[in-house]
């Protein structure tokens, strides 16, 4: 015997449409009364304006800047610098303290031979 549960929940979801419906056409009619209400016997819509104080309005653009292009360094020389200054956690502490005057740049490790001197092999 075939059970009756695809029944039962394609009625539920046919009367929840029709809910739906009737619902968004009884906000509609309830839109239109009110706009028809709201239009003057001549015709005529003057639509309202916002009034703005004098000098609170401040356009989004009033300091843009637009794109320039910057002067970038090559990447290995990038990478000395950085290498030279102690590496991510000389940039780590800078960021880290409150006043940025009392870091001192760490003393650069051993010099090393290689792109990856200083790893072990796993």
């Amino acid at each position: 015997m075939p059970s009756p549960l695809p029944a039962i929940l394609l009625a539920a979801l046919s009367a929840i449409a029709a809910l739906n419906v009737s619902a968004q056409t009884a906000r509609a009619a309830a839109k239109a009364t009110a706009s028809a209400a709201a239009v003057p016997a001549s015709g005529a819509v003057a639509a309202p304006r916002p009034v703005i104080p004098s000098g609170s309005y401040r356009s989004s653009f009033e300091g843009y800047q637009p794109f320039t292009d910057e002067n970038v360094r090559p990447w290995k020389e990038s990478n000395d610098t950085v290498r030279t200054v102690g590496g991510w956690r000389a940039y780590a502490k800078e960021a880290s303290d409150a006043t940025g005057t009392n870091a001192e740049p760490p003393k650069p490790a051993a010099a090393a031979s290689g792109p990856r001197a200083g790893q072990s092999k796993p």
